[in-house]
């Protein structure tokens, strides 16, 4: 397990706390369409957080933020998963 910020997380609790604190941040501004662009900047965070993901460990990050997108997707009825494509550039898929 990866030390982040004095917190001993694993990549899942990081992903998600990620998720959650950029969703809020989205919601604040009452900007739908801006939750796309969260996915790139998790996975952003996760690569300088984790510089030592093997690809499976990537790939998982991967489905969680597929699987968030597509659910947000539901919740918002605007499609979020516009920033999946970046995200995979991003985790090197």
């Amino acid at each position: 397990m990866t030390t982040v910020k004095d917190e001993k997380l694993t990549v899942g609790q990081f992903v998600r706390r990620e998720l959650d604190a950029e969703i809020r941040k989205v919601a604040a501004t009452r900007n739908s369409a801006g939750y796309a662009g969260i996915y790139a900047e998790v996975a952003r965070k996760v690569i300088s957080a984790y510089v030592n993901l093997n690809a499976a460990e990537r790939q998982a990050v991967f489905g969680a933020l597929k699987f968030d997108a597509e659910m947000m997707t539901g919740r918002t009825r605007i499609d979020c998963t516009g920033g999946l494509g970046a995200a995979s550039r991003i985790l090197g898929l």
